[in-house]
């Protein structure tokens, strides 16, 4: 049997301003429901992730919370 460790720590600051936390959950409903596609184009999502060192989407919509955080930043920058 292998042991795991989990150290929880509070954030400084959160990743996203307070008022733009229901924004980021709006943006994951609708990116979840209908697709990452459905607020940017391919080449808005693989610019938006290259341009912060992040690795590209993957093809079955997997992706990490900091490529979510990024995509959401970039469609808020410019669609809103």
């Amino acid at each position: 049997m292998g042991a795991a460790l989990l150290e929880l720590r509070r954030r400084e600051a959160p990743h996203l301003p307070w008022e733009q936390q229901r924004e980021y959950r709006a943006f994951l409903e609708r990116a979840f429901r209908e697709g990452p596609r459905s607020l940017l184009t391919n080449r808005q999502i693989s610019t938006a992730l290259r341009l912060e060192g992040l690795p590209p989407a993957a093809r079955d919509g997997n992706m990490e919370y900091v490529q979510w955080l990024c995509l959401f930043r970039c469609w808020h920058k410019f669609y809103l």
